[in-house]
This record gives structure tokens, sequence and C-alpha cells, in this order.
């Protein structure tokens, strides 16, 4: 049995769970032939054909849009250039945020630095699962490399309890031996930003450093200070200033970093 589900003006009936019957019917209550009619094409834009005349979602038709809109607001000069700016407007994407640009530290040196690691199959270490669920397994096993959430290190919570710290803090302590030449992406608490320059200050060798800090915490206590502490060091980093961020952003930054290193490698290959 199909689904039908139902809004004042608009009924969709979905497919039946096994799939086996036609794709998505998109009509109207009451009936207006020419809204329909656009409805139907706006809906075949972002669905792809499946086997038997069905359909399935197709994000990267809606995406490919979203981009080329961010383009057209920002025309040449751009605020950023080349892999730079494809970072960027990663991040303007996922944020629904057009004046994020304006907050965004993306030196080139850095991006550039980071799509290298990748495609060279560096590690990354993520602050917290959500930051972890938000990076593309797909894209880390293309590239050869390993993805981990620090807070769900064995050991984080007996650490912090121990030192009457928080687990932020404890879970990039217990981290040490895993960042030389990692791709660290924090989007939890800044706790943890703030624990990692700390521990880059103090004990870190040249040699045992990540290879890039993605560092974006949200929010109005501390998340702001840290990354303007990030953006004045020596350290290879991306971040966005100020209050904004979180972890859809740092995984995002991250996936448009492993989206360039993949194709830059494809290239590479087919030379």
């Amino acid at each position: 049995m199909r689904t039908r589900l139902c809004w004042p003006r608009l009924c969709v009936t979905a497919p039946t769970p096994d799939r086996s019957g036609p794709g998505p019917a998109f009509f109207l209550r009451p009936a207006s032939p020419r809204f329909a009619g656009g409805m139907q094409i706006r809906i075949a834009s972002m669905t792809s054909p499946l086997e038997g005349g069905r359909s399935r979602p197709n994000p990267d038709s809606a995406r490919s849009r979203s981009f080329a809109a961010i383009d057209r607001e920002f025309p040449e000069p751009r605020p950023f250039r080349g892999h730079a700016w494809e970072v960027a407007r990663h991040l303007i994407h996922v944020g629904g945020d057009l004046t994020l640009a304006r907050d965004l530290a993306l030196p080139e040196a850095a991006v550039e630095k980071g799509v290298k690691a990748l495609k060279m199959g560096a590690p990354i270490l993520a602050d917290t699962r959500m930051v972890r669920a938000g990076i593309a397994d797909r894209r880390v096993k293309a590239l050869g490399g390993t993805i981990e959430c620090l807070r769900t290190q064995p050991g984080v919570t007996s650490a912090a309890i121990r030192a009457g710290i928080p687990r932020s803090r404890a879970a990039m302590f217990l981290a040490e031996p895993k960042y030389m030449g990692a791709i660290v992406v924090l989007g939890g608490a800044p706790a943890s930003l703030l624990t990692l320059m700390e521990m880059m200050d103090d004990m870190f060798s040249l040699t045992s450093r990540p290879t890039l800090i993605i560092g974006m915490p949200a929010g109005f206590a501390d998340a702001a200070e840290a990354k303007a502490l990030l953006e004045a060091s020596p350290w290879t980093m991306l971040t966005v200033r100020g209050s904004k961020g979180g972890p859809a952003l740092a995984a995002a930054a991250a996936n448009a970093l492993m989206e360039i290193a993949l194709r830059e490698r494809e290239r590479e290959g087919s030379l």
C-alpha cells in the first residue's frame, strides 16, 4: 500500500516500502495544473531515475544549484581564490549563511597543505561524535585514510574524573600520540581547541604537531576567543571568526578538503 501525505494544498503519494511500485506522485487539492506542472518539473530536477521508471532523491542536483547560487552572490573578485573558495562555498552552503564569508579564515597555504596531506592518506581526528558523523566515510576510505572520534577513546571518562577536568580536555590529552601528521577537526566545545593549543605551545616537538587544525567551535562562551588565538598562532589552521561554527561547519570543511583531494588525485592519475 502506498502512503499518502497531505498538506492544505499539496499531496504526496510515497512509494511502497519495498520500492516495487512507481515513484512519488505529487498533486494539489484543489487541482492547479500550472502549479502542479511546475512542482513536477522541480521535483524531477531533484531526483534521478531508478530501474523501472522510479526515482530517488538526487542531493547532488540540489547542491550544485546551491553552489551556483552562491557563486552568483559573489562575483569576481571573490573573497577567496581557487581551492580556498571551494572550501568557503561548502561552508556557506552548509551554514545557509552568505554573511559567513566575511568571518572565514582560510589561508590558501593551509588549504593546500590539508589537501596534500589527505591525498597521502592523513588520518582525521574529530573531537565529538557529531563532527565524526558529519565527515564522509566514503571519502576517507577512498583516500586511504582513517577517522577517529577523540571523545570516544577508551579511558576518557575515567581520566577526566581522576584529573577533575572536562572530558573535552581529557580527550585531547589522551590523543597526544595520534596528532603527528593528522587533520584535527574541532567543532564541539571550545575547551578542546584551547587544550590542543596549550599542548602545542608546551610540549610538542615540531614533528609531532598536526598537519592542519580545523578549529570551528561555536557559542558565546570562549569560542570566539579560542578561535582568535588559533588564528593568531603559527599553526596551520582553518577557522571561522566569532560565535559561528559548530559540528556541521567543521565537518563540512573536512569534506570539502577531501573532495578536492580526490579530484586532484584522479586528475594526477590521468596524466
